[in-house]
């Protein structure tokens, strides 16, 4: 499998606040498994998260089961977007770490209960997603759970159709061999 490109997007959301952590918590993963699984009557995307993982308690915990796809550009800032959330949560904040490397050129958005908006020439869409409800959105298969959501909102990179963040025309990020295309 490692010879057949895989799209690559990143996973971002945030987990409530609990009594040992009083401020919502940002979460994200980068992810090789996103694909739409149907497009009528509604758009439906699907992935998979292994077990354990800090993301997936956090889309399980979210009251109102939103989270944001930043879909990713074939370029250097896509790039750097994608490997900032390969190493998970547990090592620092991936989020602080990404703002220290694109200081320039990265702003996130947190839109409450939602997930985060990344405007950046690295992101083509950011895609609004809800996971089904009354227990279909979650699947587990062996060491790993797929995540099946509607996809509600699409978000322009600036937040205004009009700007063009450079990415007419480019291609969606990829990875194959070890490394992105």
């Amino acid at each position: 499998m490692r010879k057949l490109p895989h799209s690559v997007v990143v996973l971002t959301t945030t987990q409530q606040p609990t009594s040992s952590a009083p401020q919502p918590i940002r979460r994200g993963m980068t992810l090789s498994s996103f694909t739409t699984l149907t497009l009528t009557p509604n758009p439906i995307v699907t992935f998979n998260i292994r077990r354990p993982s800090l993301t997936l308690s956090a889309l399980r915990s979210s009251p109102s089961h939103r989270f944001n796809i930043q879909v990713l550009n074939a370029n250097p800032l896509g790039a750097q977007i994608a490997d900032a959330f390969t190493r998970g949560n547990k090592d620092g904040d991936p989020f602080q770490a990404l703002m220290q490397r694109q200081a320039d050129s990265l702003e996130i958005v947190e839109q409450e209960g939602e997930g985060l908006i990344f405007r950046s020439e690295g992101v083509k869409r950011t895609l609004g997603c809800k996971i089904l409800g009354q227990g279909k959105g979650f699947v587990d298969v062996g060491d790993h759970v797929v995540v099946m959501a509607e996809v509600v909102d699409i978000y322009e990179p600036f937040g205004d159709a009009g700007m063009d963040n450079g990415s007419q025309g480019v291609r969606g990020l990829a990875y194959v061999d070890g490394g992105y295309i």
